[in-house]
């Protein structure tokens, strides 16, 4: 994973990637912003999600209805208590109104909540960055505030970047399970995972020249860990 930071107005922020397994999570407001969060909240499989805005479900969009539909979202027409706040890991003030959300971070901050602020991110405690993520390799880049489409543009032009390198990261992940499953020599296996990500194996990889990558191989593992990583290197090429 990796994060392009730069400051905001003499804030900075922490570069961080959280799990959200057994975690809850709260958003206030479901217009454009909190679908937004949302759709990121469900992809990183929190616990459950309470989302409360004043529109009925009645007046919801489909795409929002279908969102709502997910197992983990609870959602409840009324404002936001304290009550609903405590116990949280994050919450998301993305309301329409800038006064409601600056009450919605303070509660957070008495209460030690993290807290993302729609309207005024110095209010909140954290950022989300401008992100894309490709077999579990996220590239993240943030400008502080200081320009979101700027931090959008640079993102894009990284997508093909990131699409090599991610196919890369997953064959090192089942060569990784490989090994370490076979080899008990903690010594060895480190040495070994040094030597491949200081040679030119992931440009040969990425460049599809596998006749290079095999070669090495060979010559570094035995032969019957070559036989086994052998199979995932042709699968995955």
């Amino acid at each position: 994973m990796f994060v392009i930071h730069g400051p905001m107005q003499n804030q900075f922020f922490f570069p961080a990637f959280f799990s959200l397994q057994n975690k809850t999570c709260l958003i206030v407001g479901f217009g454009r912003v909190g679908m937004r969060k949302l759709h990121g909240l469900l992809s990183a499989n929190p616990y459950s999600v309470l989302v409360l805005d004043l529109k009925p479900l009645s007046s919801l969009s489909k795409r929002q209805i279908d969102l709502l539909a997910d197992r983990r979202v609870r959602y409840e027409v009324r404002s936001c208590t304290r009550e609903d706040i405590s116990g949280c890991f994050l919450v998301f003030a993305a309301t329409n109104n800038k006064e409601e959300n600056a009450r919605i971070a303070k509660l957070c901050a008495n209460d030690g909540v993290l807290c993302n602020s729609a309207s005024c991110p110095q209010d909140g405690s954290f950022i989300i960055p401008a992100n894309i993520t490709k077999n579990n390799v996220c590239l993240a880049i943030s400008t502080g505030g200081a320009s979101p489409a700027l931090a959008k543009k640079w993102l894009e032009e990284q997508k093909l970047w990131l699409d090599n390198k991610a196919s890369f990261a997953l064959f090192m992940g089942k060569l990784r399970c490989i090994i370490l499953t076979t080899e008990k020599n903690s010594d060895l296996n480190a040495n070994f995972f040094r030597k491949i990500v200081n040679s030119s194996f992931e440009e040969w990889f990425i460049s599809r020249n596998i006749d290079k990558c095999a070669a090495w191989l060979q010559q570094e593992l035995s032969s019957d860990l070559y036989n086994k990583v052998k199979e995932i290197l042709y699968d995955l090429t």
